[in-house]
């Protein structure tokens, strides 16, 4: 069974992906990472090839991935956006949204650049669009706004613990 973080770029995904590995034992991959080794820069992928064309080689990442077993999965934002997506990775994973509000998304991507924030009003957009998704896909949803990182991870072993004993 893996782990699958989901949720708004700057959630803190790999972070919490990170640690929550290192805590349970598992492996983590970040599938930004991944795409990272075999296309090169997110951003200039996004403005080269277009969002599309990243969509596409993200499913094909997705794809790969999903397959491994005992594994934390931190992946890319709009990972949500396409269905076939979701059911790869729910196939193996229980599915952890960690919510960030949009004022949190833009404080903390405004010092590094992401491919879909630029300002306030585009994270507001963004959080329109995809947080309906987030929590359709999401077994368990975890309030990522702080940087209390001992609390998300603690909250998402709990539950963990918890959903072995449901199924």
């Amino acid at each position: 069974m893996n782990v699958a973080l989901i949720g708004m770029p700057a959630s803190g995904k790999t972070r919490v992906g990170r640690e929550l590995a290192k805590l349970k034992k598992m492996l983590f991959i970040d599938t930004d990472e991944e795409i990272k080794k075999i296309y090169g820069d997110i951003k200039g992928i996004f403005e080269e090839k277009g969002e599309e064309f990243f969509r596409e080689i993200e499913s094909d990442v997705v794809k790969k991935i999903s397959e491994v077993d005992n594994a934390v999965i931190s992946t890319g934002g709009g990972v949500i956006l396409k269905e076939d997506n979701m059911s790869a990775l729910k196939k193996n994973s229980v599915v952890v949204y960690l919510f960030v509000s949009p004022k949190t998304v833009f404080g903390r991507t405004k010092r590094i650049t992401r491919p879909v924030v630029g300002d306030l009003q585009s994270a507001k957009k963004l959080y329109e669009k995809r947080s309906a998704l987030y929590e359709k896909y999401a077994d368990l949803k975890v309030d990522s706004n702080d940087y209390d990182l001992k609390r998300k991870t603690e909250e998402i072993i709990l539950f963990l613990e918890n959903y072995g004993e449901k199924k």
